[in-house]
């Protein structure tokens, strides 16, 4: 007599893909102009750097209801010197990451200084596992997490957002987290999750609870959320409108007292206790793959008079709640065209109402053998340019062209006061 056949075991598996990249970046710092009587500004600078930026993912699936993931990328970059004095021009830049601990970014030099023409990075991007039980996923550890379903800019996501000015936007970075998602039908479910800061501080760290709904043909999600000491309500919406696509991505923020205490700003106009964000827009296929978008963007916490903008970085929005524009109001319009079945080209521009200025930012690929692909692109800033007029407490000149605190600048439009960047990329995925 035969034994009974036993259920075979699930055969665990390990996957192994990554990618090879080349950006090579060139920067135009604007020209400042020198107030009459004033200190003299600093000269124009053309920054550039090579960043050839590798990553391996690793995905282990060892039970079939448990999975490991992890990712690192090792970048060498070959950089000018006052791209190395600059490293991000603060203009562009969000300075709010949620991790608990971390590797050294920098493997060489060890000790990095603003003369290194040739630097060495590391990030462990991933490093997480994620339990799959019949009625609920958990995910433990560095991994990505995305809020808000605007095209451009995100107002409920304050935790990882791209900018406008990202230039590789595949892999949004890995923050340190634990997750619990729940389904509530086939296309509803509950997002509950503890962001972590660093060394845990509740001052850095951030938790959150999403509602995920379908209700008359009408996607909704419902988030609340506790920042940084700050608290978030949004809500997101996406449907169809005839043949088109439809958005609105809105959140309310109420700074924490303590943290508003503690802002340069303290006590002037500058100091919002709330402040609101809007974005909505709508896509609309014209056939053959090419597609026009456009979004219109409420930014709370900015000003329609520039002279306020130099002010505006002290203030929680932009320490803590990831905001970067500084007018309040914002259309984005862009369109996309596959040229050819190889080459795609996109055009869209960030037009500041508030002040007149636009960040125009075309981008083409090739598709030019399998799994490898050429691009190059730009952001281009049209306004008027800033003048160089420190205040007291403001940061000196550390080289050409190079201001790293906006007290310095006295902005005459927003984007007139951005670099000029242009880009060309060569991507291998295997």
């Amino acid at each position: 007599m035969l034994a009974p056949a036993l259920t075979p075991a699930i055969a665990p598996s390990v996957e192994i893909d990554g990618f090879v990249k080349n950006f090579f970046v060139v920067q135009q710092i604007p020209q400042y102009q020198t107030q009459p009587g004033g200190p003299q500004a600093p000269d124009a600078a053309t920054l550039v750097a090579n960043n050839l930026r590798t990553r391996m993912n690793v995905v282990a699936d060892p039970t079939g209801w448990m999975t490991a993931a992890l990712s690192y990328n090792f970048v060498p970059r070959v950089q000018d010197d006052d791209f190395a004095t600059l490293n991000e021009f603060i203009n562009t830049g969000i300075r709010t990451t949620y991790r608990a601990a971390d590797l050294d970014a920098f493997l060489y030099p060890g000790d990095p200084g603003s003369d290194d023409n040739f630097v060495i990075l590391q990030n462990l991007d991933r490093a997480y596992v994620a339990f799959a039980a019949p009625r609920f996923d958990f995910l433990l550890g560095r991994q990505a997490v995305a809020f808000g379903v605007a095209r451009s800019v995100n107002p409920t996501d304050v935790v990882a957002p791209f900018l406008f000015t990202e230039i590789d936007t595949e892999d949004r970075i890995g923050v340190d987290a634990a997750r619990l998602r729940i389904p509530t039908g086939a296309l509803g479910e509950i997002d509950v999750g503890y962001i972590a800061g660093d060394s845990f501080k509740e001052s850095e760290s951030a938790w959150y609870a999403r509602v995920r709904m379908y209700v008359a043909n009408t996607d909704i999600v419902l988030t609340a959320m506790r920042f940084r000491l700050a608290g978030l309500a949004g809500i997101d919406v996406t449907r169809a409108i005839g043949g088109a696509g439809f958005w609105l991505e809105a959140a309310l923020v109420r700074n924490h007292d303590g943290v508003r205490a503690d802002s340069p700003v303290a006590g002037t106009k500058y100091d919002d206790k709330y402040y609101g964000r809007l974005s909505t827009g709508m896509d609309y296929s014209l056939g053959g793959g090419s597609y026009l978008f456009a979004e219109y963007h409420f930014n709370g916490p900015g000003s329609n008079d520039t002279s306020d903008y130099r002010f505006l970085y002290g203030t929680p929005a932009y320490t803590d709640g990831a905001v970067y524009l500084l007018g309040k109001h914002y259309v984005i319009p862009g369109i996309s065209w596959p040229a050819t079945p190889l080459l795609s080209v996109t055009v869209s521009v960030l037009w500041n109402l508030s002040d007149g200025s636009a960040l125009l930012a075309p981008v083409v690929e090739y598709n030019w053998r399998e799994n490898v692909y050429l691009s190059a692109g730009a952001f281009a800033g049209l306004g008027a340019a800033p003048t160089y007029d420190p205040v007291p407490g403001s940061t000196p000149v550390i080289g050409p062209g190079l201001l790293l605190d906006p007290l310095s600048t006295e902005f005459a439009s927003e984007f007139g006061a951005y670099p000029d960047t242009s880009y060309a990329s060569i991507r291998y995925y295997y």
